[in-house]
């Protein structure tokens, strides 16, 4: 994306979504090509770290050597939920429901590759076929998310790994039907959680200059932390996890209903909260245009950026979830 707008190349929420998915399928490619000689997560986290320090470096260079026709992409390159009405998520978003769908029906194939490529080659799952649909579902997803709100940072990674601590106490939700909600839900609140917070702190101008990317990295900086903590006396024991998840056959539709509830309230409190309270009245008022001037300009500003960080945190953890899934990250 970068490397079109520094071409002078403006284009709309398809196209620029277009570019994103495929410029996603070629990094997902080239670090799979990479981490195919090794065994494990680590080879994999490797060649997608120096990847992407490649391109972040690519990138910056194309900031700098074309300042002009890149102006504003700065903000858009640290996760930035701006934006100019609901145009772009209105088209995206269905491409986003397809995939989370799609990803859903192979629920219980990622469970099964849990026990490694013999063990579901065994019960009649192709691992191959099964980790490049859930790749390429995954990346698009990435792709609608990065053509709203930009590389919101560490997402993919914080939200998926904080609902596997809930999963300690939950066990059902190591089933991927149930995981994958709940990382979505994780995602919407830590995008969300965010952006309230820098309209709460900094003002809605302020709050609205500085990428909220720069919060959830900071998070994801967080959570690291705590996985390396909990994990540093942990031994592997991919073996039982894997039986688990195919022996948990409840909490799927409680999951579901948890999950829209908590999207539901992060929604309502994300509209009501942050430079300015509001309260339902005044959200009916905006909806039936009799809303007051100033109520219309918070709501008109701070409406589009909610539904920004409810697709794009949802498509991120989503997509982090199935990843993870796939290379047997835990």
């Amino acid at each position: 994306v970068v490397t079109v707008a520094a071409f002078g190349i403006s284009l709309p929420a398809l196209p620029a979504g277009a570019t994103a998915f495929l410029g996603g399928l070629l990094a997902a490619a080239v670090v799979l090509g990479l981490s195919r000689a090794g065994a494990g997560p680590i080879r994999l986290v490797l060649a997608g770290s120096a990847l992407t320090l490649a391109l972040s470096g690519l990138s910056g260079m194309l900031l700098l050597l074309r300042s002009q026709q890149t102006t504003g992409l700065f903000a858009w390159g640290n996760g930035s939920l701006a934006q100019i009405g609901m145009q772009s998520i209105d088209r995206l978003t269905p491409l986003a429901l397809v995939a989370f769908a799609g990803l859903m029906l192979l629920g219980r194939r990622l469970d099964i590759l849990a026990l490694g490529d013999d063990g579901a080659a065994v019960v009649g799952v192709s691992p191959r076929l099964t980790r490049s649909i859930a790749v390429i579902l995954a990346v698009l997803l990435a792709a609608v998310s990065v053509a709203v709100a930009g590389p919101v940072g560490f997402v993919g990674l914080c939200a998926p790994a904080a609902v596997r601590l809930l999963s300690t106490w939950i066990p059902g939700l190591v089933r991927h039907r149930a995981f994958i909600p709940a990382s979505a839900l994780a995602g919407v609140l830590v995008v969300l959680g965010a952006d309230v917070l820098l309209r709460a702190v900094f003002g809605a101008q302020a709050g609205a200059e500085v990428p909220t990317g720069i919060v959830t990295t900071c998070f994801g900086a967080l959570v690291l932390i705590v996985l390396a903590h909990r994990s540093r006396d942990m031994g592997t024991d991919s073996g039982s996890t894997a039986f688990a998840r195919l022996r948990s056959r409840r909490a799927f539709v409680l999951t579901l209903v948890a999950t829209a509830v908590g999207l539901l309230g992060a929604v309502v409190v994300a509209t009501l909260f942050g430079d300015a309270t509001l309260l339902l009245g005044d959200v009916g008022n905006w909806l039936a245009g009799r809303s007051g001037q100033f109520v219309s300009y918070v709501l008109d500003t701070r409406v589009p950026r909610v539904a920004a960080a409810l697709l794009a945190g949802a498509a991120l953890a989503v997509a982090g979830a199935v990843v993870q899934a796939v290379s047997r990250n835990p």
